[in-house]
């Protein structure tokens, strides 16, 4: 990422490491109610990988073939998985469409599908409630 001061970050990562990296840094930039826990983070980087392992899940995230999946792969029961999920979906990384078929929200959707991704981060800073 380069700023006006120059700086550039620039690491290679697993596919996995690469979407933990995404939600932290999305996380770090929502408001604490949006925050995952470790076992929430870790559910959705599987779901994630699956979606982009095989496009069929990708839109049908939830269905209970890619439930039993994540689960053998993290070794978690499926009421654990439920539970985790309940977290996830409560915090607004998952969506519904017209048909009520839940899937990766958009910004996820997106970064299933990319190799590369660079981003470009604005802060302003108001001085004294300026």
């Amino acid at each position: 990422m380069k700023n006006k001061t120059g700086g550039l970050i620039e690491r290679k990562l697993s596919r996995k490491e690469f979407y933990d990296s995404f939600i932290r840094l999305l996380e770090a930039n929502y408001s604490e109610d949006r925050q995952l826990t470790n076992s929430e983070r870790e559910v959705l980087v599987e779901f994630m990988a699956l979606a982009h392992e095989d496009l069929k899940y990708r839109y049908n995230i939830l269905g209970n073939i890619s439930k039993t999946k994540v689960a053998a792969k993290l070794k978690i029961n499926k009421p654990n998985l439920e539970f985790r999920l309940h977290g996830i979906r409560k915090k607004g990384y998952l969506t519904k469409d017209a048909d009520n078929i839940e899937s990766l929200d958009n910004v996820l959707n997106k970064v299933v599908s990319t190799n590369s991704l660079e981003i470009t981060i604005q802060y302003k800073i108001e001085e004294d409630g300026r």
